[in-house]
């Protein structure tokens, strides 16, 4: 029996892409996940809740609340339940520091997945990023006191390491993402040109088109090192994420396939990402003033205009409703 097969057997009917996240923590890659667009109906309640009291004078004590609110909704839940009875505890923590852009304050909840036996240390790094966010944020003048660029800065590259530790992402991965958010770099652009130069999306595109491809095709090194969505390696052939992706990969046994389309779909994150950037480009006619813009101006032009059209028509799906897509596609694999 496959060491997947027991959490196969608790989480795939509730969700196949949750099973695969709780994969890689099985697989000893890492100690902690981040769980995207789980949770939606507890996450907006969240937000609401966070945007009504951001200049509360005692956010630390709003932050709290908010968080505990939120576990009690998501206890009762299917996940939550199947993931706790795998051995896996689920904490909520809110995000009030803006990480891109004005304004600085954000009003969002995140979930952190970890096993049980990790809970305290994921805990008191989150407990870190929260403190820096708070003293950055310097509640008590939020309005009156604006934050200064530098701080804000200087705060989150702070939290991008401790959240790519927290992660488990590769030190080289990391250390590069925070040296271009320090030089005022796009790394997110960088990575999606070197995907582009080689066109890795062909294949990708390929087997999403046709999932029974997924269990023959032999992946290129490099598309192991997309081994979760939104992580943005130093480079696509970054040695120690090729290496993460494929030991989860092997976690997975006879159902690897099932982590492969997963990293198709992590894949085809970068081309819907790039494509939005592309028709943004275009209806706002902002001009091709950039290597990056450049870049993606050559790639979608030169598209056979047939993929292009279905690239429209998924490019939400992917960015947005990553796990509804990534569950009808993983089934559709099994299936095959």
């Amino acid at each position: 029996m496959d060491r997947s097969e027991k959490l196969f057997s608790i989480l795939f009917d509730v969700s196949p892409t949750l099973f695969t996240e709780a994969g890689r923590i099985r697989a000893g890659t890492t100690n902690c996940v981040l769980l995207q667009q789980f949770f939606e109906e507890p996450s907006i309640i969240a937000r609401e809740l966070l945007s009504r009291e951001i200049g509360s004078y005692d956010l630390k004590k709003t932050v709290r609340n908010v968080e505990n609110q939120v576990k009690r909704r998501i206890k009762p839940t299917l996940p939550y339940k199947s993931l706790n009875k795998a051995g896996f505890e689920v904490l909520p923590s809110a995000m009030i520091l803006n990480r891109i852009s004005k304004p600085y304050f954000a009003c969002e909840i995140f979930f952190y997945l970890c096993s049980k036996d990790k809970t305290k240390g994921v805990i008191k790094k989150l407990n870190r990023i929260k403190k820096i966010e708070l003293n950055t944020l310097n509640a008590s003048n939020l309005y009156e006191n604006p934050v200064q660029e530098d701080d804000l800065i200087k705060s989150i590259i702070k939290i991008n390491r401790i959240e790519g530790e927290l992660l488990g992402y590769p030190e080289c991965c990391i250390s590069e993402f925070v040296k271009d958010k320090a030089e005022g770099k796009h790394h997110e652009t960088k990575i999606a040109m070197e995907c582009l130069q080689i066109d890795e999306f062909e294949v990708a595109i390929d087997c999403f088109l046709n999932p029974d491809k997924v269990k023959e095709t032999e992946f290129p090194d490099f598309f192991y090192s997309h081994f979760t969505q939104n992580f943005y390696p130093c480079s696509i052939y970054c040695k120690d994420a090729v290496k993460i992706g494929k030991t989860n990969e092997e976690y997975f046994g006879r159902l690897r396939k099932l982590y492969g389309g997963r990293i198709v779909l992590n894949v085809l994150y970068h081309l819907a990402t790039s494509y939005v950037s592309y028709k943004i480009m275009i209806e706002r006619n902002l001009g091709i003033n950039t290597e990056y813009r450049k870049f993606i101006s050559d790639y979608f032009n030169g598209m056979d205009s047939e993929l292009l059209s279905i690239v429209d028509k998924v490019k939400d799906l992917l960015i947005y409703s990553t796990n509804e897509l990534g569950d009808v596609y993983l089934r559709k694999i099994l299936m095959g």
